[in-house]
């Protein structure tokens, strides 16, 4: 595709592509030599119950896809760079995948309008429409902030490290957790009993089996402010997301 032919709100998509077990042994030997990248046996004990890909693989992976999709036959010649990566989910072999491309904005050159800068957002999905990797290639801080901040939801606690969870728990008033984990998914209950006293998590147990049904409304309240706790301590630099969970495994 040519830069003309690119334009705000377009949306592109790529794929399938199989991702093989001896690829992800291949990359990863060679550049993210890490056990359960590299050592199915010992990754099937592992956190993730089995070998997966690493998350610069799946990077490649999109990149190809996009590239044999969208860059083949167009002028580009760099990236400025990226505002923005996760690997929400793992790659494993046999997964079957798709990239999808969103364009943010495109800004084009006074001089030559066949240049200028594409800013767009790259997910990749698996046969589960699981995404596995989300990127934002761009220069601009300010729209890569406001994307990041509609995609960390409450559930996504369950990936940040104890400590963190430990320093959420002493913001947090009981009655509010109490309904903001009513709307939690399992996972997420579990972590933060974790975190807390013997006592103190057996309490909330008990709080959240008595507690009746509460309105959808007023658990997504509470799970905003409970986010909007989590930015705050960002901020102040008490916390850092993407510390610990599985933002170690990929």
């Amino acid at each position: 595709m040519k830069f003309a032919e690119f334009h705000e709100g377009q949306v592109i998509e790529a794929g399938p592509y199989t991702v093989t077990e001896q690829e992800i042994l291949q990359f990863a030997r060679s550049y993210d030599p890490q056990w359960f990248h590299t050592d199915p046996e010992a990754a099937a004990k592992g956190p993730f119950g089995g070998l997966i890909a690493s998350g610069w693989h799946t990077g490649g992976i999109a990149m190809k896809l996009v590239a044999q999709a969208a860059l083949e036959g167009s002028e580009s010649f760099a990236s400025p760079g990226l505002a923005h990566l996760r690997w929400p989910h793992p790659v494993r072999p046999g997964d079957v995948l798709r990239v999808v491309a969103d364009v943010l904005e495109v800004r084009r050159s006074d001089k030559r309008a066949t240049l200028g800068i594409l800013r767009w957002r790259w997910r990749l999905f698996n046969q589960h429409d699981t995404m596995v990797l989300d990127y934002i290639r761009e220069t601009d801080g300010e729209l890569a902030q406001k994307i990041m901040d509609n995609m960390f939801t409450f559930d996504d606690l369950v990936g940040v490290d104890d400590k963190a969870i430990q320093a959420l728990l002493k913001e947090v008033q009981t009655e509010s957790l109490v309904i903001a984990l009513k709307g939690a998914a399992p996972e997420l209950r579990e972590k933060v009993f974790k975190n807390m006293s013997t006592r103190a998590g057996e309490t909330l147990r008990e709080e959240l089996d008595s507690r009746g049904p509460v309105r959808v409304a007023e658990v997504e309240v509470e799970q905003k402010e409970m986010l909007k706790v989590v930015r705050r301590l960002v901020e102040e630099g008490v916390i850092v997301l993407g510390g610990g969970g599985d933002d170690q495994f990929v």
